[in-house]
């Protein structure tokens, strides 16, 4: 099953998550890993896709070892 959010969806998070003045750094590509935890779904071939992610120039990024700010 394919879920889509409508667009409104994320223009709602960003003008409520993203603080005033912080703007997009083109070109800049981001992964948020999917680490395995107790409720995490995690992605069961990460290493592959990070093997074909990275020369592209995404960098990983685990939301779980960030803090809220």
């Amino acid at each position: 099953m394919i879920e889509r959010n409508p667009p409104w969806v994320s223009q709602l998070l960003r003008q409520r998550l993203v603080p005033a003045g912080i703007e997009r750094i083109p070109g800049r590509n981001l992964y948020l890993a999917r680490r395995a935890g107790l409720h995490n779904r995690a992605v069961l071939n990460e290493t592959e896709v990070l093997a074909l992610l990275e020369p592209l120039g995404f960098e990983v990024v685990d939301p779980g070892a960030l803090s809220v700010a």
